[in-house]
């Protein structure tokens, strides 16, 4: 088996091929009151031994999976790297969609259920997962070029109230 193992990561830095990737560390301070919420519930729950989610560089397993949190940024900053990471120095493979679960209901006004951190914390995985993996760094393989038109329509396809919403923020009206 290959010592080395290929991600992806959506990210506002630039970066060039070869670059140390590693934690961005003011990710914290840019994180909307729902998304602080989601991270302390999970941190709160986080089993002996892990640090908190946000001190590991956060990685996608698929490219597909990359892209579409990509198109949820909402900056024009954003870019999407192929990283290559030691497969000894994975710490934590997770399904995003259970945070995403776990951010909803905050965004419902509900507590979430701790049996979704739990599953988080256990590698569980859902019917279609989205797995997020947990590294200290990794090394830039390339920069993916994502076209703002093909951006534009899977943010649309994926995430119909979102895209209009961020068209409404940018003043463009709705279709």
């Amino acid at each position: 088996m290959a010592r080395t193992k290929r991600l992806y990561r959506a990210d506002k830095r630039l970066f060039k091929r070869e670059d140390a990737i590693t934690c961005a560390g003011e990710f914290d301070h840019l994180q909307n009151q729902n998304a602080r919420q989601t991270t302390d519930f999970l941190d709160a729950l986080r089993p002996a031994g892990f640090r908190r989610r946000l001190e590991y560089l956060m990685l996608f397993e698929s490219e597909e999976c990359a892209k579409n949190y990509f198109v949820r940024m909402d900056s024009s900053e954003r870019k999407l790297y192929e990283v290559e990471v030691l497969r000894d120095e994975i710490v934590h493979w997770g399904d995003m969609h259970l945070v995403d679960l776990i951010n909803a209901s905050f965004l419902r006004g509900e507590g979430p259920d701790p049996a979704l951190a739990k599953r988080y914390w256990n590698s569980e995985r859902t019917d279609q997962p989205c797995v997020e993996v947990l590294v200290p760094a990794g090394k830039v393989i390339r920069q993916i070029v994502v076209r703002p038109a093909d951006a534009a329509r899977r943010l649309k396809r994926q995430y119909p109230e979102l895209y209009a919403e961020m068209r409404a923020k940018a003043g463009v009206p709705p279709e």
